[in-house]
């Protein structure tokens, strides 16, 4: 009878076991489906990281030739009103020497 109880018993523990195991495996492939979904999330997102970096690459490449072309405009900006204020004074010397000429004519 104790051989009998002795059999019984470890066929139980192997069914619980068993039913531990099958539990595990699922509980595996579940974690397996959920890491083949974040692989593939993270390859999404690294993707995404590149072409950000790509995009900021000629971003900063585009503002460097901006940039040129401001300090160059600029530049001619500061030469033109150079150019600007000795035309004005010319201008004035000329209608001065104008008011001049018909004052000096009327007198």
């Amino acid at each position: 009878m104790d051989v009998e109880r002795t059999m019984e018993f470890i066929l139980a523990q192997q069914a619980k076991l068993a039913e531990s195991q099958f539990k595990a495996d699922q509980r595996a492939a579940r974690a397996e489906q959920r890491m083949d979904r974040a692989d593939g999330q993270i390859q999404a997102i690294r993707k995404l990281v590149q072409t950000g970096i790509k995009l900021v690459i000629q971003i900063a490449a585009a503002q460097k030739k901006t940039d040129a072309l401001v300090a160059a405009h600029e530049g001619r900006m500061a030469r033109l009103e150079v150019k600007q204020s000795q035309t004005e004074a010319d201008i004035k010397r000329m209608l001065a020497a104008l008011i001049r000429q018909r004052s000096n004519g009327r007198r």
